[in-house]
């Protein structure tokens, strides 16, 4: 009777929950009551089967645990859109086509190949230590012989086997990908051309379904179909920018998958020794209906013994680094013995919450499932990064693994969950994004016999210079790879200034190429571009580009941060270019200043400013408080913006935004947006800063205390205010309502391109 009701409840629920998440079959409330609808519905079925009464107890138990999940689900979704909790959304990325090296491939199916072969070598050298003599289950015999604590371990055996498992899931996510690309473009699915296409995918995954085999580890076939299903539906959905599934059609072809499914889940036990004396109903029954019957019977006939079985898979981790935490002998409980001879020990993860905690188990773990499974998909939704798009499946499973037991917070720290996930991290590296397998730019088409290559820093407010150098006959810009962490970590320039790490040679001829060498005159580097600082490389630069001018070009003032690295790279430049004339006349330099470009996309907006300056504090800090103190008592709106500040040293009570950072785009919106820059030098600096070529560019007025602008061919004392103390500034300048226009002043890249014409 009342695993009646609970079906038709959870029917209901299902509708609910998909009207409620606006269709999303992958929200965890809907999955989860998708889940347990089944194993109740198959519990149902075996009624007689399993012979047991259901209580009130049970749809009370099941109703808590979706509604706890539904909890979890919602609260992730409040932070993601009200709260603007973009921090968990990983790096915005076009999603591209996965492509792996056929080279890379080859060798990692080698691998597979090996890692197969040494394991059955290791597993028949198991059963035959424990009296193996042939014929009859050798799987089966050896399943048991892994339960004793003298079987010997291959952990490097092990380590490899884990490695397949990361090789599948991303094989997986290539051909899913390729899958739905495919009938997208041509409306329909060629089931020949597909299986042409991704052949070398399917060969991949076939030593992992062979490891599977051998571990005798049916879960794991388990595990593999859900997260595929998951990660099916999931890029299915960012394909078509749309979290709409019709159900009905997800209903027919979820019941063919099922039916599917458990056919192939009890051919596959024959092959791990599990399956032999089942039939497919027994194993659908035992697997999905035993674990509702199971809970049920604890809930009515037996009293709760907390022993924490829901950390059991913590306490075992910990254990292997020299932890002694005591560790329940049985996580699932004792067997549950049923009429005609049936028996199970299969619960939901529920048992131990309930067991463990009460109630408040039941609530709190499935709304941290709940929350956790929606954080993982709202990641993957938004990043568009495909790694995110197989740990969202990875961790979804547990939705429909926790009718069997599998419990979240224990399980999710285990080795093999922590070996799982490194494996696929490694694996989606070396397979979508290998780091030797960098996006170096192409080969200019029509190199001239003057070729310059640049390397430009990967700064923002270089980003309209770079915008218009690329378009710049006869210039090539080199391609650092700041976003690659092994590429940055091993080109550190801070940390190789203490050790100079070995192998940077393998970056080299990554950083640009050309098809003739002696056409490159000259290679300039700016200032904090990591390969300037290695000298090794400018060793190799000299070697293949004979005729090339090396320089490097100075964009910062020189001080106690930058002066240790420069000493000791300047005197293998043949050039050296100071943005600071009076640095270049006292060092024998060349000098060049005032490069930059507009931002087209730049507009004003409404929020006004009279003054805006933003910048580090440094040795100009005081200066910087005595300008606002003195433009706020007259009424002038300030925005500033003052960093690496510390809190001792800050106004308080003011609007000063400290340690505030601002991305370039950021700031190029406030000078929009403003009457005044400000610019405010540091030290005995005395070339102009980049805040002079926005006010110019933009044209908006000045404040500076830089007294050098005054010999500049562009320097209009309209529009420029140069001051030496802030009482200097007049009141009036600011409020002037004339546009400044400068003229005079050339920023632009031609004119720099004709500078670089004299290096050589």
């Amino acid at each position: 009777m009342w695993l009646c009701v609970l079906f038709l409840l959870l029917l209901i629920g299902i509708f609910a929950f998909y009207k409620i998440n606006h269709g999303d079959i992958l929200s965890a409330s809907f999955i989860s009551s998708v889940s347990y609808s089944i194993a109740v519905f198959v519990a149902l079925l075996c009624c007689s089967y399993w012979g047991v009464t259901y209580s009130y107890k049970l749809p009370l138990m099941i109703m808590t645990c979706i509604l706890s999940i539904f909890a979890g689900e919602k609260l992730c979704g409040y932070l993601f859109k009200k709260k603007q909790w973009n921090g968990f959304s990983g790096s915005e990325e076009k999603s591209r086509p996965m492509k792996p090296d056929d080279r890379t491939l080859f060798v990692i199916f080698g691998l597979g190949v090996l890692t197969c072969v040494f394991s059955y070598i290791y597993t028949v050298h198991i059963a035959k230590m424990y009296g193996y003599a042939g014929g009859g289950p050798m799987l089966a015999f050896v399943r048991n012989a892994y339960l004793y604590h003298d079987v010997p371990r291959n952990y490097l055996l092990v380590v490899l086997s884990y490695f397949q498992t990361g090789v599948a899931y991303v094989c997986t996510l290539i051909m899913i990908k390729n899958i739905i690309n495919e009938k997208t473009a041509s409306g329909k699915i060629r089931i020949k051309q597909i299986l042409l296409r991704n052949h070398k995918y399917f060969a991949m995954l076939i030593p992992y379904f062979i490891l599977l085999v051998l571990s005798t580890a049916r879960i794991g076939f388990l595990s593999y179909i859900t997260v595929t299903f998951l990660m099916i539906i999931l890029v299915y959905q960012n394909k078509k920018r749309t979290v709409r599934v019709n159900i009905w059609k997800f209903a027919k072809i979820g019941l063919v998958c099922l039916l599917v499914f458990f056919t192939a889940f009890w051919m596959f036990g024959y092959l791990t020794g599990k399956s032999q004396s089942n039939a497919l109903t027994d194993v659908f029954s035992r697997y999905v209906g035993s674990s509702i019957a199971g809970l049920n019977e604890y809930l009515e006939n037996r009293d709760r013994n907390p022993d924490y079985q829901t950390f059991y898979g913590v306490k075992t981790f910990l254990n292997r680094f020299g932890a002694d935490i005591p560790i329940p002998q049985n996580i699932y409980g004792e067997n549950t013995y049923f009429p005609k001879n049936s028996g199970t020990n299969i619960y939901t993860a529920n048992w131990s919450y309930y067991n463990d905690f009460g109630w408040f188990g039941v609530v709190f773990f499935n709304a941290v499932l709940g929350f956790f499974t929606t954080l993982m998909r709202s990641v993957a939704r938004k990043s568009r990064n495909e790694l995110w798009t197989i740990l969202a499946g990875y961790y979804g499973y547990y939705l429909v693994s926790q009718l069997f037991g599998e419990l979240f917070i224990s399980y999710i720290l285990t080795a093999t969950r922590i070996l799982d996930l490194f494996s696929i991290v490694c694996c989606y590296y070396l397979l979508y994004k290998p780091f030797w397998k960098l996006s170096v730019k192409k080969p200019l088409t029509n190199e001239t016999d003057r070729m310059k290559i640049l390397f430009l820093p990967e700064y923002d407010y270089w980003d309209a210079v770079r915008f218009r150098l690329e378009r710049t006959e006869g210039v090539l810009l080199a391609e650092t790879f700041s976003k690659n962490k092994l590429w940055y970590y091993h080109n550190s320039i801070r940390l190789n200034s203490y050790v100079p790490l070995p192998l940077k040679r393998i970056w080299y001829p990554e950083y640009f190429k050309v098809k003739n060498p002696e056409n490159v005159k000259l290679i300039l580097f700016f200032e904090y571009v990591a390969p300037a600082y290695d000298k090794q490389y400018l060793r190799y630069l000299r070697k293949k580009y004979p005729n090339a001018v090396l320089a490097f070009y100075i964009v910062n003032p020189i001080n106690h941060e930058n002066r240790r690295y420069l000493e000791r790279i300047l005197p293998l430049y043949d050039k050296v270019i100071s943005f600071d004339e009076k640095e270049a006349a006292k060092n024998g330099f060349l000098y060049f200043n005032g490069l930059y470009e507009r931002d087209d996309a730049i507009r004003e907006s409404g929020d006004k400013s009279d003054v805006f300056f933003v910048g580090k504090g440094k040795d100009r800090l005081d200066m910087i408080h005595d300008i606002y103190r003195y433009l706020t008592a007259r009424n002038i709106k300030c925005e500033f913006y003052v960093n690496n500040v510390e809190k001792e040293k800050q106004l308080t009570g003011t609007g000063i935004h400290y340690n505030c950072w601002l991305n370039y785009k950021q700031v190029l919106q406030r000078v929009a947006d403003t009457k005044c820059v400000l610019e405010i030098l540091q030290g005995e600096q005395h070339g102009f800063t980049i805040r002079t070529c926005e006010a110019v560019t933009y044209k908006k007025r000045l404040i500076t205390n830089n007294q050098f602008l005054k010999k500049q061919p562009f320097y209009d004392p309209r529009f420029m205010c140069v001051i030496k103390k802030a009482s200097d500034i007049p009141v009036d300048f600011i409020s002037d309502a004339a546009e400044a226009v400068v003229t005079g002043a050339d920023f632009s890249t031609e004119r720099f391109i004709k500078f670089l014409e004299t290096l050589n």
